[in-house]
């Protein structure tokens, strides 16, 4: 396990735990998809894409009464990076409705480089 003392080449001001030197620039994207979910109570899959080189930090949705989400979640599961965000939705009304979905993406541009090395020591 690696701590933080035992990261080289910080750049100058990098607090340990406490990266804000470090970073050049953040860049937090909100992206939305509408979907029409139909009839039938089949299950609906729907992924919100992240711009190419972002992270999906997070998601959510606003539906209409009745639909109902069995999942919203990052996609891959479990996976890095996490490149958009998924949902599984049905719909067991008679008539169709609409979900607005959402994910919330990060863009980080280092400042410079530095160099994590594990010592094989610490916690």
């Amino acid at each position: 396990m690696v701590g933080w003392g035992e990261v080289q080449n910080k750049p100058d001001g990098f607090a340990d735990g406490v990266d804000n030197v470090g970073v050049k620039a953040i860049k937090i994207t909100r992206v939305k998809d509408t979907l029409t979910v139909g009839t039938g109570g089949d299950t609906w899959p729907l992924t919100i894409l992240c711009p190419s080189g972002s992270t999906a930090i997070g998601g959510g949705y606003v539906t209409q009464p009745g639909l109902l989400v069995h999942a919203s979640l990052p996609n891959p599961p479990g996976g890095a990076p996490v490149e958009n965000w998924a949902m599984l939705l049905s719909n067991p009304t008679s008539g169709a409705l609409v979900v607005d979905a959402y994910a919330v993406c990060i863009e980080v541009t280092p400042q410079g480089a530095f160099t994590v090395v594990d010592t094989g020591e610490g916690s």
